[in-house]
């Protein structure tokens, strides 16, 4: 698997089950909901812009980031 930046030492693996999209991979605005447990807030900027959303080559996705708190609780929403 492709990484954007090898320099960016964290990262988490999310795996979206495209049989769970109306019309499969490509044009679905999905919504990615975290809690605390993913310990987000450790390692980000206190902006949350150095937040990547990639897809499985690396490739950078754009991405909102609808809500955050200061629990570590995230909802961001993405195209693929």
């Amino acid at each position: 698997m492709s990484w954007y930046n090898n320099d960016w030492k964290f990262r988490k693996k999310i795996t979206i089950d495209t049989s769970m999209l109306s019309s499969g991979i490509g044009g679905n605005t999905i919504t990615i909901k975290l809690t605390g447990e993913y310990d987000i807030l450790n390692y980000a900027n206190s902006d949350l812009s150095d937040i990547r959303i990639t897809n499985i080559s690396g490739q950078v996705k754009p991405h909102s980031i609808d809500y955050s708190d200061e629990n570590g609780n995230l909802i961001i929403r993405t195209t693929f």
